[in-house]
């Protein structure tokens, strides 16, 4: 299996008007901060769709990306999110900031507008992205809306700049375009409410030196942009979401594309209880599944060659650490060179944290070796099923076991899963999140089996394992 690399993206912030008499000259840092007022007369309606969207980017009173956002300020709930670096098609620095404008109504998107600060340098400068949560069709649909001509000019559905992030291969994938964002402790989000702290720091928590400060300080320069840049004049003033929130959003929306996925897949309904059972966190086991199940269960094209060559549980644990140990080397490395970066910001350039630069998680604590100083004889005798190598080459990615038990029924199929997780490469590090109630869903309108499962998932997970488990031996 090849290693794949880690990236991360960006979001933004807001200002207030100051009243100055006429003729009077106005400071540079007071026109940044003067509101842009929406040229539009027919407000948005506070359940937009993309149509609405549509019709605003045809007003011929909408002739810049600063009267675009002033309407979207003025006539929608939304809330901001800062990052001070991406490298997504609509890119950003440290100084010129990614802003995201994120309408959402308890934790449920609705729609998602994203613009850089306009600077001459930077890629799809005069452009607003629009991401929109379509629930009727259950897929996010992608926009661009264009300025470049001296008026708006909004793209059709999904086009090729968007999908060549969120989609495979350039195209919209089964279940709709993916959602990506990357939340590791140290991530691009300012004011990120992810534990990356001074006090997360003194109790210890292992973040790298180096990166915890050049964190503190980028956090200062973008917000300064985000202060004093006159492209985000109209959105200072908004409420702001967190990293943790948007995180949960995300990963809202996209369970629900796994889950429409899952339920195409062949032999769904042969599989349909082990699903659900390792959903809930219950499957710890091959016995979930009837043997003829595992015998089809065969192929092994996705694991890590050392993991298909152990002979014992003990070959898997060593590989693990093996693994954790170079992600913790290379955090290492790449902490001693963002002193570089350090100085950059110290002589106030503006900033982008990329590749080589991108970290393995922040950490630069030394993994727990579990065999040192030990011998145990019978993890050398233990016999290992196709599940835990499959379990343990997940958790060489940081994964978890629910994430293990999932490549086990897939990719031991044939069907890969390495883009489920909303980051920008594919990978394994992280679960789909709320599986279930998209799964149950999808029972609700198609299945059979939707009252026993409703029933199931309804119950605390000590009395809805032993069900589920119960309900996936009676259909061997």
């Amino acid at each position: 299996m090849h290693a794949r690399a880690r990236l991360f993206l960006p979001l933004l912030f807001f200002a207030t008007c100051t009243t100055i008499p006429k003729g009077e000259r106005r400071p540079a840092a007071v026109q940044a901060k003067e509101a842009h007022a929406c040229p539009a007369k027919m407000p948005l309606p506070e359940h937009f769709s993309a149509r609405d969207i549509r019709a605003l980017s045809e007003d011929p009173s909408i002739k810049t990306v600063e009267d675009m956002l002033a309407c979207l300020a003025r006539d929608l709930k939304l809330e901001t999110l800062l990052l001070h670096t991406s490298f997504a098609a609509q890119n950003s620095d440290s100084k010129n900031p990614r802003a995201l404008l994120v309408s959402a109504v308890k934790r449920k998107v609705a729609g998602i507008f994203t613009v850089n600060s306009g600077e001459a340098h930077l890629n799809q400068n005069h452009s607003v992205e629009f991401m929109f949560n379509n629930k009727m069709r259950g897929e996010a649909e992608f926009y661009d809306i264009d300025f470049n001509e001296g008026h708006a000019v909004m793209s059709a559905l999904n086009p090729e700049a968007c999908m060549n992030c969120h989609g495979i291969a350039s195209r919209v994938p089964v279940g709709g375009p993916k959602m990506l964002f990357d939340r590791d402790p140290w991530s691009r989000v300012v004011h990120a409410d992810s534990g990356f702290t001074p006090q997360a720091d003194a109790s210890g928590f292992g973040f790298c030196t180096n990166r915890r400060k050049l964190h503190y300080d980028l956090e200062k320069q973008t917000l300064n942009a985000f202060r004093t840049k006159p492209r985000y004049r109209s959105l200072t003033s908004l409420p702001k979401t967190t990293a943790t929130d948007f995180d949960v959003m995300m990963r809202d929306m996209n369970s629900r594309r796994i889950a429409k996925w899952i339920t195409q897949t062949p032999g769904y309904q042969e599989y349909k209880w082990a699903i659900f059972a390792t959903a809930f966190s219950c499957v710890a086991n091959d016995e979930v599944f009837s043997s003829r199940q595992i015998a089809q269960m065969n192929d092994v094209r996705t694991l890590h060659e050392d993991v298909i060559q152990a002979r014992n549980s003990h070959d898997l644990d060593l590989f693990v650490l093996r693994q954790q140990t170079e992600r913790w080397k290379q955090s290492l490395w790449i902490d001693d060179r963002n002193v570089a970066l350090l100085e950059a910001v110290k002589r106030n350039e503006p900033v982008s944290v990329g590749l080589p630069d991108v970290d393995t998680g922040g950490q630069c604590r030394k993994p727990f070796d579990r065999h040192e100083g030990k011998e145990n004889p019978a993890s050398r005798a233990e016999r290992i099923t196709l599940m835990e190598r499959y379990a343990k080459d997940t958790e060489a990615w940081g994964g978890d076991l629910e994430t293990g038990v999932f490549q086990y029924i897939f990719e031991s199929r044939g069907m890969n899963i390495s883009d489920w997780n909303t980051q920008p490469t594919p990978g394994y590090g992280r679960g789909p999140g709320m599986l279930r109630e998209y799964l149950l869903d999808h029972e609700k309108n198609n299945g059979p089996d939707y009252a026993v499962l409703k029933d199931a998932m309804s119950r605390m997970q000590f009395e809805a394992c032993p069900l589920l488990l119960k309900l996936a031996k009676q259909r061997f």
